[in-house]
């Protein structure tokens, strides 16, 4: 409980007597702060899958994945998952605001996060801080357009992310874009 806006965070690692451990962590956000239009960009795992939580009933999804086109229904409380490891990039469309999770990884290596809606106004400079050298994929969506407007600036130094890697996204009707940088 608060009196002022407040994001939560829930992270963990489970452990075992083995060397190979679990990292799991995901924001948990409002129902006011989802939406109906999720792109999702296939991790680099082996393993990778979007869970869709409905928060209304009668949530008519449609997922467009490579060529293919998937319809099912789910009702408040319950979730639909999507195999996203086939292809690069998945678009989940909903008749209703839904929640979606994404998760991907190695094994026994997994690792997830709230997806944020592909309809969302955001800020326009986003930072993050790097406390490793491991390697990064860093995942943008736009609209049709706009895909010029980017720019990575990694310790003082702006590289502009071009154009040309952006790709339609399936089953937008040509109205969204995504790229991964890495």
């Amino acid at each position: 409980s608060s009196d002022k806006p407040i994001a939560v965070t829930v992270s963990g690692i489970v452990r075992t007597n083995t060397t190979c451990a679990s990292y799991f962590a995901d924001q948990i956000t409002t129902s006011s702060n989802i939406g109906k239009d999720y792109i999702i960009l296939r991790g680099n795992g082996n393993t990778d899958r979007a869970f869709i939580l409905a928060t209304l009933n009668a949530s008519s999804l449609t997922i467009t994945s490579g060529t293919t086109t998937t319809g099912w229904m789910i009702n408040f409380g319950e979730t639909y998952s999507v195999n996203t490891i086939a292809n690069p990039v998945t678009y989940i469309k909903s008749d209703k605001p839904v929640y979606v999770l994404h998760t991907g990884g190695y094994g026994c290596k997994l690792s997830g996060a709230q997806v944020t809606p592909a309809y969302c106004a955001g800020s326009y400079t986003s930072a993050f801080p790097r406390l490793s050298a491991d390697s990064l994929n860093l995942n943008i969506y736009t609209r049709t357009g706009f895909q010029n407007n980017f720019t990575l600036t990694s310790n003082g130094s702006p590289v502009a992310v071009p154009p040309a890697n952006f790709t339609v996204v399936a089953g937008t009707g040509g109205s969204l874009v995504a790229a991964r940088m890495y």
